[in-house]
């Protein structure tokens, strides 16, 4: 691989396979072999509309995401389908939009977020724009159940989707950006490049005490693990309370 990936995603079926993501639109994929499709080459893709922010893995298929609101799915192997909303910018059109998450628990429900804090919603891969309580951006959208749904950006501000409609929940101490959600054991946890939150019942967020780590950034959740990862530091817990961290091998 001679460049750089903006996001990494596996499929476990029919087997475990790794995915990259370049901001181009380069797909890195391999499981013991290593081979590499494009998304896009055209103009109505990254080199016409900016690049892609986003590899996500939604009910056993594969999304991607970016700029201009590109959305893209993964059909078969190097065939990859363009699934964008009905409001896009025409390719060299200076529209300073897009988005950075796309989540769902299934493809009858998938968000997407972004720039200006837009949010859409696609039922049935038809794609509606929602009311965003913000116009800051929202840097990731998550979905870990049917109507447990959570977006989070700029400054630290939480949003949930509640009674069909989105609401500022919280906003974490400090006002940082929040560059990832995951859920775990019951709660909700938010980070930040240098800090660690959960939500509490009353609608304010803790501060995760993870001693010997200074950098978060990204999470991930899966057999009963939460995992931290940030820039040249790893940390996991089975219970949220006492963790472990790791030296990344480099």
């Amino acid at each position: 691989m001679q460049w750089m990936p903006v996001r990494l995603a596996q499929l476990e079926l029919p087997q475990p396979c790794v995915f990259a993501l370049g901001g181009d639109g380069t797909v890195g994929l391999g499981y013991g072999g290593y081979s590499e499709e494009s998304i896009n080459t055209t103009d109505t893709g990254p080199r016409g509309r900016g690049p892609l922010r986003v590899l996500r893995a939604i009910a056993g298929r594969l999304y991607a995401a970016g700029m201009g609101r590109q959305v893209y799915r993964r059909a078969d192997a190097g065939v990859w389908e363009v699934l964008d909303p009905p409001k896009v910018p025409v390719p060299g059109e200076i529209d300073i939009c897009g988005f950075t998450s796309i989540d769902g628990v299934d493809e009858d429900e998938i968000w997407a977020v972004g720039y200006r804090g837009e949010i859409w919603r696609a039922s049935g891969l038809q794609w509606s724009e929602m009311a965003s309580p913000t116009n800051l951006t929202l840097h990731v959208v998550r979905t870990f159940k049917k109507h447990l749904v959570f977006a989070a950006g700029k400054m630290g501000l939480v949003l949930g989707f509640v009674d069909d409609a989105w609401r500022v929940l919280a906003q974490i101490p400090g006002g940082e950006d929040i560059w990832d959600l995951e859920w775990f054991g019951g709660q909700l946890f938010a980070a930040t490049s240098t800090r660690l939150f959960k939500l509490l019942p009353d609608a304010t967020f803790e501060e995760v005490a993870v001693p010997g780590l200074t950098s978060f950034g990204y999470l991930h959740a899966n057999d009963g693990v939460l995992w931290s990862f940030g820039t040249l530091q790893l940390a996991w817990t089975t219970d949220a309370i006492v963790w472990t961290a790791q030296t990344p091998t480099l």
